[in-house]
C-alpha cells in the first residue's frame, strides 16, 4: 500500500506559506502525513505552520521540528529527510517548497502512475506551471515556456546529468529506497537536493518517470534559489554556470575518495576535464542547441578552474 508523506522545510516563508499549506489540505487523495522543519525563521512562519498543524491532526499527522540555525537548502532538506525516515513508515516522500501551490489532484496523479507501472519508479517529477508573486499565471509549462533552454521531452538519464539537472525538486516524489540512499550519502558536496536525488537514482539504476502535465504552480519571485531559466538576472545565471565545473569536480573527488559504497560506474559519472564537461553538455538530450553551445563555451573558457575542497554540505 502506497503511503505518501510530504517533507516541508521552511525559512522566512510567511509571504506565501499559507497558500502552499492550503493546497496540501485540499488534495483529492490526502497525504498520509506531513513533516515540517523550520530552520531559524524569525518572521511569522512558525505561527503559520503551528496553526495549520493544529487544524490538520484529524486529517493526517503533522510532525513539527524547530531548528535555530539556518542551513543551505540541500543540507536542511537531507537532515529533515533523515529524521522523517526514523519516525515514519511512508513508502514515498514528496519534496515540498514553502512558496509554491500544488494542484488539487497532484497526489492522485502520482499515485495513479505508481500504481499502473510494472516497475514503479523510485523518482517521479512533473512539469509545472509558472506564477508570479501575486499568483498570476506566467506560463503553462516550465519546459515549454518562451526562451526555456530545456527540450519538452525530458530524458532523466541524459549524459549531461551531473552538469544540468532537468528535474525540479518542488515537483519530485521519491521512494523510500531512494530516500535511504540519499540519507546515506547526505554529506557529499551536492549543489542541490533535487540534483542529488536524480543523480543517485541513475547511479543506483533506480527507475525514474516524468509526468508531462503540470501538477503544481512554481512561484517566481526575487528570493528564488533556482527559478525558471530565462534572460532575467543574466549575470547571476552565468556565474552559476561557471560554478558547475567546480561542483562536478568536487563530486568526482567525493565519488573516488568517499568512504560510503557507490556503484563502480559512479567514479566515471563525473567528467574531469573542461573538454569532457563541454562534450557532455553538447551531447545533452535535455537542452536546446543554443543553450548547449552557450554552456559548452562557458565550461571551456571559465576562469574558475581550481575547485574549492568542499567535502560536506554543511
Amino acid at each position: 500500500m502506497i503511503r505518501f508523506a510530504a517533507l516541508v522545510c521552511t525559512y522566512q516563508g510567511e509571504r506565501f506559506l499559507e497558500e502552499q499549506l492550503q493546497s496540501l489540505t485540499v488534495q483529492s487523495t490526502p497525504l498520509t502525513e506531513v513533516h515540517m522543519h523550520d530552520w531559524g525563521s524569525t518572521d511569522g512562519t512558525r505561527a503559520i505552520t503551528s496553526a495549520w498543524a493544529k487544524n490538520q491532526r484529524s486529517r493526517c499527522p503533522v510532525f513539527e521540528n524547530l531548528h535555530q540555525k539556518p542551513l543551505r537548502p540541500a543540507r536542511s532538506l537531507l537532515l529533515g529527510l533523515q529524521e522523517l525516515l526514523t519516525r515514519s513508515d511512508a513508502t514515498h516522500i514528496f519534496f515540498c517548497d514553502q512558496d509554491d501551490v500544488w494542484f488539487a489532484d497532484r497526489v492522485q496523479r502520482y499515485k495513479e502512475l505508481l500504481s499502473v507501472s510494472k516497475t514503479p519508479p523510485s523518482l517521479v517529477f512533473s512539469d509545472v506551471s509558472l506564477i508570479d508573486e501575486k499568483g498570476c499565471r506566467l506560463a503553462d509549462s516550465f519546459y515549454e515556456k518562451s526562451l526555456s533552454p530545456y527540450k519538452t521531452q525530458v530524458v532523466a538519464n541524459s549524459p549531461d546529468l551531473p552538469l544540468v539537472s532537468p528535474a525540479l525538486g518542488m515537483s519530485m516524489c521519491i521512494s523510500r529506497e531512494l530516500a535511504e540512499i540519499l540519507v546515506t550519502h547526505r554529506n557529499a558536496p551536492w549543489p542541490m537536493h533535487d540534483w542529488a536525488a536524480l543523480m543517485l537514482a541513475i547511479m543506483f539504476d533506480l527507475p525514474t518517470a516524468y509526468l508531462t502535465d503540470a501538477t503544481a504552480a512554481y512561484r517566481q519571485h526575487s528570493d528564488n534559489l533556482r527559478g525558471s531559466p530565462g534572460i532575467s538576472k543574466l549575470g547571476p545565471r552565468l556565474q552559476r554556470l561557471t560554478d558547475r565545473r567546480r561542483q562536478v569536480l568536487a563530486l568526482r573527488r567525493w565519488a573516488i575518495e568517499g568512504s560510503k559504497p557507490l556503484p563502480t560506474k559512479a567514479k566515471n559519472f563525473f567528467p574531469a576535464s573542461r573538454s569532457a564537461c563541454a562534450t557532455r553538455v553538447l551531447r545533452s538530450k535535455n537542452l536546446r542547441l543554443w543553450y548547449r553551445l552557450t554552456f559548452a563555451l562557458i565550461l571551456m573558457f571559465s576562469l574558475n578552474s581550481k575547485p574549492k575542497d568542499r567535502r560536506s554540505i554543511d
